[in-house]
């Protein structure tokens, strides 16, 4: 059964308004959910993700997320040999400017083959995975 990878910078797009992308975001979550598909994102991404909106917008969109959105995602709990992996990848390719959260996410993913990526980050579709339009 195909799932959906959520990303950090398609949640931010979706709860912040006045992001460049929110419409779009919106318009891609919603498809998603009325098809059906299940969501799932990492505990990496939902840390950067609580981390980023409430700095930039606060506890109002925080609670609007933790009550409207985070439900609708199962939360995969990154586990230590992800973690000791990615550091050791990101190790490898210093000045490739992708994040330590983004090399674990690829690495959950590549355990998930079916699972589709709903992300505003170019570096998914360099990985060669499938990016939600």
């Amino acid at each position: 059964m195909e799932r959906v990878f959520v990303d950090t910078s398609a949640l931010l797009a979706l709860g912040l308004r006045d992001d460049d992308r929110h419409k779009e975001a919106r318009r891609i979550f919603e498809g998603v959910l009325d098809a059906g598909t299940p969501c799932w994102t990492s505990s990496y991404v939902l840390v950067e993700h609580i981390s980023l909106l409430h700095r930039r917008a606060g506890t109002v969109p925080l609670r609007k997320f933790a009550e409207g959105i985070l439900p609708l995602m199962t939360v995969v709990w990154v586990e230590p040999s992800i973690h000791e992996e990615a550091l050791r990848r990101l190790l490898k390719s210093v000045g490739r400017g992708i994040s330590f959260v983004d090399v674990t996410s690829f690495l959950l993913l590549k355990a998930e083959p079916g699972s589709s990526v709903f992300a505003f980050d170019s570096d998914f579709e360099k990985e060669g995975f499938r990016v939600l339009r």
